[in-house]
Formats: C-alpha cells, structure tokens, sequence
C-alpha cells in the first residue's frame, strides 16, 4: 500500500510542477517575460522537485519489493529536493502572499501549494526508503543558499527578474532598501537582507533535520 501511495504522490508532483512552470511560461507576454519565470526560486524548486520525483520513480519500479530501500544518492536528493519545495511553498504563503493581492490566482497554486504538499506528503508518509544520517541535515541548506548567491549575483550585476526591470526577485533580496543588510525597523520590509538570510538558513537547517528524524533514532 505504501509503494502504490508512493507511486501516486511522486506522479502528483510532477503533474503540478510541470503544470504549474509550464502555464506560468505560457502566461508571460513576452520572450523577456518568458525567460524570467525561470530566474525565481519558486520554478526552480519546482522543476528540480520533479525530476528528483521522476528519478525516484524510477528507483521504486527497479526494486523488487517493498522492503527496498533507495541508494543513499537518492535520498540525499529527495531530502534537498524536499526541503527546497518546502521553503517555496512556507516563504510564498507566509511572507510573499500577505503582500500580494491575489497570491494563489491561476498556475500559482499549483508551483506554491500543491507542488509542496504533496512533496512533504509523499517525504513523511514514504519515508522508509530513506536512510540519513543526522549530520545530513546540512544537505537542506545546500539549494536555497546557492539560489540566495545567485540572486545576490543578479542584484550586484543588475539582471531583470521581472517585467519591471527590478534587479531582484523577492523583496528580502532587495540589497538596495534603506535597511541595506543589517538595519532594522518596525516598517516593511523589516530587517535588512543578512537578517532574512540568517532566517531562512535556521529554518530550513531545522526544517531538514525533522525531516530525517526517526522515532527511537
């Protein structure tokens, strides 16, 4: 029961990931346009939580019971692959959407809704086939930290992520506010970029690490 509930959520997130990035491509009116979907974090997380899905797939159907396990390569995937849908979807519902007026309209939902949960879903409830240690909790950080670089990289050598030409993707990646990196204030946006930065590290460090607990571990 469990490698057929396993089978049907990992079929899931691929049909939202593909669904959701593909309608937001389509969606955009220009090639510029286009091209930018593919500079969030957002359709990132997406289109590697799919193919991750798509490999792991692969890994159930060549086992021959389900008392098989997948290769620690896998697991290592499917653990950073998860927590990267994670962080998607809890920085889009609970930081980017308050601000928003209508966050979950069209293919939206899909990329930062669907796409997680079912992802953590299938992690939780599937989670016998994976077998990590401890310390490979710090794996997590390993997507989002290098997505933080590379946006940080765009704001210093001013790439368009949207279609009005901002030189960031999300507003806690704006290193040119008043609050530039360490300042504080009781007015959005808050806190200055490293502040988001810390924030978002020790949730997903912690994030990772409940993922690979195991009771009696």
């Amino acid at each position: 029961m469990r490698r057929i509930l396993s089978y049907l959520l990992k079929s899931g997130i691929i049909a939202s990931s593909v669904f959701g990035v593909t309608f937001s491509v389509l969606r955009a009116s220009t090639p510029a346009a286009k091209a930018s979907v593919f500079m969030y974090f957002t359709t990132q997380s997406n289109i590697i939580m799919a193919i991750v899905a798509f490999m792991c797939l692969v890994g159930l159907a060549r086992m021959h019971s389900d008392s098989g396990r997948l290769g620690r390569f896998l697991s290592l995937c499917s653990l950073m692959a998860t927590v990267a849908i994670t962080v998607t979807g809890v920085v889009f519902c609970f930081v980017l959407a308050p601000t928003m007026g209508h966050p979950f309209a069209n293919e939206s939902i899909y990329v930062h809704v669907f796409t997680p949960i079912l992802s953590v879903a299938d992690y939780i409830l599937c989670r016998r086939y994976l077998r990590l240690k401890a310390s490979d909790c710090l794996y997590g950080i390993v997507l989002p930290l290098s997505y933080l670089g590379y946006a940080s990289l765009g704001y210093v050598l001013n790439w368009s992520f949207n279609s009005r030409g901002l030189n960031y993707p999300y507003f806690f990646m704006n290193w040119g506010t008043p609050l530039g990196a360490f300042g504080l204030d009781n007015a959005f946006p808050f806190m200055g970029v490293v502040w988001y930065i810390l924030a978002i590290l020790v949730f997903v460090i912690l994030i990772s690490r409940l993922y690979i607990w195991r009771p009696g571990k």
